[in-house]
């Protein structure tokens, strides 16, 4: 009895432990925590369910355009922020976004003193930066805008932001001209190089660090390099005028490059033409280069030249992808000079064994003069005969000292002599006066007698024709000698294209005795310039010493005799010459000079100022009326050139229409030497004659 009596009292204890433990389950209060956007975004889901003590998770940032969201805060004011990784809910909870609205900011370039500057923008904080175009500079490329002007950090125009006004830096890289001695440069990332003329050049690259192979890009094609033999690696390339990029893969490299000449036996610039192929051998600059074939197909190098037979790759646009091929060039020989080029080509990678075609040399002029030379020419006339040509080099050969007559070719086409002797370039040396149809001997020393070939720039395009003949001496045109001079008329100016350092002759005659000025000179870009030589009336006695040319400039002036006859001998520096002759008119005692007199006159709070512009050949005058309150023209009257009245006692009287001030009335004294005038009338002042200006 005892026993149950203890078992029922644990039982009752563990009963009442338990109702105790539900009991407190029962009683704990839960909490909600909301959030407050402030009025701007989508505010998070409320979290409830938090006892005492329990952390919030954090929630997505909101967002809203044109705001920056700052966080979130215990309080509306932002006073302190709500930390998610130790503050605690202890009741129902608000915590407030924090909002700034975004700033506007501006974007600038600078450019570096190349180029023109893209405008500024205005951007809101933290928009993307649309790619402005790229700048242009002559000698530069540009590579890219940057962060700093050190220009080590590149602007991401698809990741950077704008968030604080911004300065944009260009980065340029100089582009390199190739010349005889070439360039060199230390490649970090891109170079640039120019070619002028198209041609073969040699690149060389000294080994970088200690590797014995990379890869670099040549107009961003990836090139091979190779060390293991030497420390320097050369190519030769096939470039077309224009830039070039040399650009690194992994390593920097410092890299030359040069002008390859090609070795070839041709000693003048030629060209041989076939049925099917044509070879110039030109020397552009101080490039020599081999060019084969039409517009499509040219020489890319020469690959070798075994002693008899030069291998050239060649390539040739088929639709739009270019093919590559080689061909085999002979070269025959008369004594010294080539006369004949033989081209095989390949067929399944076998060389044929006889020529697909042969080049024959192109006609020159030496060769259709031995034509008209020749024996059997029977009644052939040299000056009947006509020979066509379509090349840029024409040799006189046995044409020196005959009259030519060029023809048939395009406006702006220019002829100059040039010098392609061995070791020459081919250099215009002097622009020659060709002219179509017109009659022309150069053979003359002041056109380079020593020089036998003459270069033909073309008007447009790298094609040129024209006709050439032999003709009869034309007869001699006016001014080129003393029994066949040009006339000048008294007061009319003479202007002619002429030859420079050559002699013109001139006459003209004087009818009334008195004072004549010769003016003589020739245009430097409307500036008059002194001529290298001028006569007049020839030097009958060696004291008699005429005067210099610079006194023409300003006009000389001679007394001469009714009726006589005057010559005049011209050399002008330039092919611009400028000649007249004019009688000068004496000054009557009291009389107007032809001219521009000025004076003023004050008139209340006013200066009235005064032109007076007298044409004494025409007898009338012009007047100008200018208001003047201190430096600022209050209005300009003008009138017409009216005819003055001389008044027989020493004064001349004029009336005036002054624009809508009406008619005016002056009378007009004039001082002995003709410097003064004395003015009454409507106003009186003093005019002075203002000396033109020197032009």
């Amino acid at each position: 009895m005892k026993t149950k009596k203890l078992l029922f009292l644990t039982l009752l204890t563990a009963l009442c432990v338990c109702v105790g433990i539900f009991a407190a389950a029962c009683s704990e209060v839960l909490y909600a925590v909301t959030f407050d956007m402030q009025g701007h975004g989508t505010a998070p889901q409320t979290v409830t369910g938090l006892s005492e003590g329990d952390k919030v998770q954090k929630p997505d940032d909101p967002t809203e355009e044109g705001y920056v969201f700052l966080g979130w805060y215990k309080d509306a004011e932002l006073g302190e922020e709500w930390n998610f990784e130790t503050d605690t809910v202890k009741s129902d909870t608000v915590i407030y976004a924090g909002w700034r609205k975004k700033e506007n900011y501006t974007v600038s370039f600078d450019v570096k003193g190349h180029g023109t500057a893209p405008q500024q923008l205005t951007l809101v904080e933290g928009s993307k930066l649309q790619k402005p175009e790229d700048p242009f500079t002559d000698g530069y490329v540009f590579s890219g805008w940057y962060k700093d002007t050190e220009c080590t950090k590149r602007w991401d125009f698809y990741a950077d932001s704008v968030n604080e006004n911004t300065v944009l830096y260009a980065r340029w890289k100089e582009i390199f001209e190739v010349d005889a001695t070439g360039f060199t440069a230390n490649v970090k990332d891109v170079e640039y190089f120019n070619v002028e003329h198209r041609g073969s050049y040699t690149i060389t690259i000294k080994k970088p660090k200690d590797i014995n192979g990379f890869d670099f890009r040549l107009n961003d094609e990836l090139q091979l390099v190779d060390f293991t033999y030497s420390d320097y690696w050369s190519n030769a390339y096939y470039f077309e005028e224009g830039v070039h990029k040399l650009s690194t893969v992994i390593e920097e490299f410092n890299a030359k490059v040069s002008l390859t000449a090609l070795s070839t036996p041709f000693t003048e610039v030629e060209q041989y033409e076939g049925d099917f192929y044509k070879l110039n051998v030109s020397e552009a600059g101080d490039i020599p280069a081999l060019r084969f074939g039409e517009s499509k197909v040219d020489i890319a190098q020469a690959i070798a030249f075994d002693g008899e037979y030069y291998t050239l790759s060649v390539r040739e646009l088929v639709g739009s992808v270019y093919d590559y091929y080689n061909v085999k060039i002979k070269i025959n020989f008369s004594g010294s000079r080539a006369v004949t080029i033989e081209v095989y080509t390949q067929d399944g990678g076998v060389w044929g064994q006889t020529p697909a075609d042969v080049l024959e040399k192109a006609r020159t002029a030496a060769e259709i003069t031995k034509n008209l030379n020749a024996s059997d020419a029977g009644e052939l006339n040299s000056a009947d005969i006509e020979r066509g040509f379509a090349y840029a080099y024409f040799y006189l050969g046995d044409f020196s000292g005959q009259w030519l007559e060029f023809s048939g070719f395009a406006e702006g086409t220019e002829f100059y002599f040039c010098d392609i002797s061995e070791g020459a370039k081919g250099q215009p040396k002097n622009l020659l006066n060709i002219e179509d149809g017109k009659a022309i001997k150069l053979s003359d020393d002041k056109y380079y007698g020593y020089l036998k070939y003459i270069v033909v720039k073309p008007a447009s395009g790298s094609a040129v024709s024209f006709t050439v003949k032999t003709v009869e001496e034309p007869a001699p045109e006016p001014g080129s000698s003393e029994e066949n001079p040009i006339t000048l008329t008294l007061g009319e100016e003479y202007s002619s294209e002429c030859e420079r350092e050559v002699p013109y002759y001139f006459v003209f005659s004087v009818a009334d005795a008195g004072k004549y000025k010769i003016s003589v000179y020739w245009d430097y870009y409307g500036k008059k310039s002194a001529v290298s030589k001028c006569v007049l009336d020839g030097v009958t006695e060696p004291w008699l010493i005429p005067p210099a040319p610079e006194k023409f400039l300003e006009g000389v002036e001679k007394e001469f005799e009714a009726g006589s006859a005057h010559t005049l001998a011209v050399t002008s520096k330039a092919n611009n010459m400028i000649v007249k002759v004019e009688k000068v008119e004496e000054q009557v005692a009291g009389a107007f000079k032809s001219g521009t007199y000025q004076g003023s006159t004050p008139n209340g709070p006013f200066t009235l100022e005064f032109k007076m512009v007298f044409d004494a050949s025409a007898n009338t005058v012009a007047v100008s009326m200018n208001r003047l309150l201190g430096e600022n023209s209050l209005g300009l009257s003008e009138s017409e050139a009216t005819a003055y009245t001389d008044n027989g006692d020493g004064s001349y009287s004029v009336k005036v229409l002054m624009g809508s001030n009406g008619y005016q009335n002056y009378t007009i004294t004039v001082s002995e030497d003709g410097n003064t005038l004395n003015v009454t009338g409507d106003y009186a002042f003093t005019a002075e004659f203002q000396p033109p200006k020197p032009e």
